[in-house]
């Protein structure tokens, strides 16, 4: 699977990029680990033409956020704004 990103280009799903930013976020090793677990499972529902936005993922991302580590989730957001959406 893929990913869109903002600017059009396309790249490979990278669990681990996904994983270390939610971690930068604040998240502990288990909920990032938990979160990009079920990411995985659901993004493949979200693709269209084998690819998924970034901006789904990320959307996506801050609801798992929200209910695993409401904390983190202003981190979340702000460390995104700053990475350019780098999912």
């Amino acid at each position: 699977m893929q990913v869109q990103k903002k600017d059009g280009r396309l790249e490979e799903f990278d669990r681990n990029k996904l994983k270390q930013s939610i971690l930068a976020a604040g998240a502990n090793e288990n909920e990032a680990e938990s979160i990009t677990v079920q990411l995985e499972s659901w993004a493949p529902s979200m693709a269209i033409n084998n690819a998924v936005h970034s901006q789904v993922i990320r959307a996506k991302t801050i609801e798992l956020l929200k209910i695993t580590n409401p904390v983190a989730v202003k981190t979340y957001e702000e460390y995104r704004k700053e990475a350019g959406s780098a999912t």
